[in-house]
C-alpha cells in the first residue's frame, strides 16, 4: 500500500529584472532628486498617488536601465523590480501621469537642473574649474504648425545627423570636466544660428560662476605692456617684481596699485605662461 502525503504549495514564483535599480535608487537618494522636484513642482495630494518627483525619478531609472517611450514605461515597471526597490506601483506610471509630471517639470527645468547639479558637486566633491559647452540637435517627424510659442519650435536647420528632410530642435549643455555634470542647459529653435547660442551661453555661465578675483605676480615687466588683454575685471591688485639674481638685476623693483591702473599685454614665450608663472582665470 502506497503512503499518501498532503502537498502544500507555496506562492507562485515571481521573476523580475533587477539590473542596476539598487544603484540608481541610492544615486537618486544622494542627489535628493525627489525632494528637489517636489519643492519646485508641487502637486495636489488628492489627485495623485505619487508626487511629480517620484514619477520623474522612475523616468530617470527607466532611462538608466532599459529606456522606453512613455506609453511603455508602465510595461517596463511591471517587468522590472520597481515596486520592490522604489515602492512605486507600476499602474501609476501610465503615459498620462508621466506626461503631467513632465509638463510640471518643464516649468522649472532650469531650477531643477541647477539644484541637482549643485547637489552632485557637493556630494561627490567635483572640480568645476573647467567646463565644456556642447551643442546638439534632435530631429523630429511631423509638421508642428501649431507649436506653443512659449517653448522651442521645431524648424529646418543644419542637423547634426544630416536629416535635412526633417525639422529639428537644438540644445546646448555646459558640463564640468570632472564627472560630466551639467551646470547649464539651453534649448533653441531649430533655425537658431550656433554663434547666437554660444554668446548667450557664455554670458549665462559668467553670471553663474560669479567673479573670481586673485593677486597676480610676475617676474618681469612685460605683462604691464599695453595690449589687448584687460584684466581689470579679474584682479583687485597686481604687482610686478624684477627677480633678483635670476635676471641679473641686483636691485628689486616692485610696483603695486589698483587693478584699474594696469593693463596686461600679449603673453610671450608660451601660451598662458608669464615670467614662469601660469595664469589661470
Amino acid at each position: 500500500m502506497l503512503a499518501t502525503a498532503d502537498l502544500v504549495y507555496g506562492p507562485p514564483s515571481l521573476e523580475k529584472f533587477l539590473g542596476s535599480l539598487p544603484v540608481v535608487r541610492d544615486l537618486l537618494v544622494r542627489l535628493d532628486l525627489i525632494a528637489v522636484i517636489d519643492r519646485l513642482c508641487p502637486f495636489q495630494e488628492n489627485k495623485a498617488r505619487y508626487t511629480h518627483g517620484q514619477v520623474i525619478a522612475m523616468l530617470v531609472a527607466n532611462r538608466l536601465t532599459s529606456p522606453a517611450p512613455l506609453v511603455k514605461v508602465q510595461d517596463w515597471a511591471e517587468k522590472w523590480a520597481v515596486l520592490e526597490i522604489f515602492g512605486i506601483e507600476p499602474d501609476a506610471l501610465n503615459d498620462d501621469r508621466c506626461g503631467r509630471a513632465l509638463e510640471a517639470l518643464a516649468e522649472q527645468a532650469d531650477a531643477v537642473v541647477g539644484s541637482i547639479a549643485a547637489a552632485a558637486i557637493a556630494v561627490f566633491g567635483l572640480d568645476v574649474s573647467r567646463f565644456s559647452w556642447d551643442l546638439t540637435s534632435m530631429s523630429v517627424y511631423g509638421a508642428y504648425d501649431g507649436a506653443d510659442p512659449d517653448y522651442v519650435t521645431p524648424k529646418p536647420g543644419r542637423p547634426k545627423d544630416h536629416r535635412f528632410d526633417l525639422k529639428q530642435t537644438q540644445a546646448g549643455f555646459a558640463t564640468c570636466g570632472d564627472g560630466a555634470v551639467t551646470l547649464l542647459t539651453r534649448v533653441y529653435d531649430g533655425g537658431t544660428a550656433e554663434i547666437a547660442q554660444v554668446e548667450g551661453a557664455l554670458r549665462a555661465l559668467r553670471e553663474l560662476a560669479g567673479e573670481r578675483r586673485f593677486l597676480m605676480a610676475d617676474f618681469t615687466d612685460r605683462i604691464m605692456k599695453s595690449g589687448a588683454l584687460d584684466l581689470r575685471i579679474f584682479v583687485d591688485y597686481m604687482s610686478t617684481t624684477m627677480a633678483c639674481g635670476i635676471s641679473g638685476d641686483s636691485a628689486c623693483r616692485k610696483r603695486t596699485g589698483p587693478a584699474h591702473q594696469w593693463r596686461a599685454g600679449p603673453v610671450k614665450g608660451g601660451s598662458g605662461n608669464v615670467g614662469g608663472l601660469r595664469i589661470s582665470c
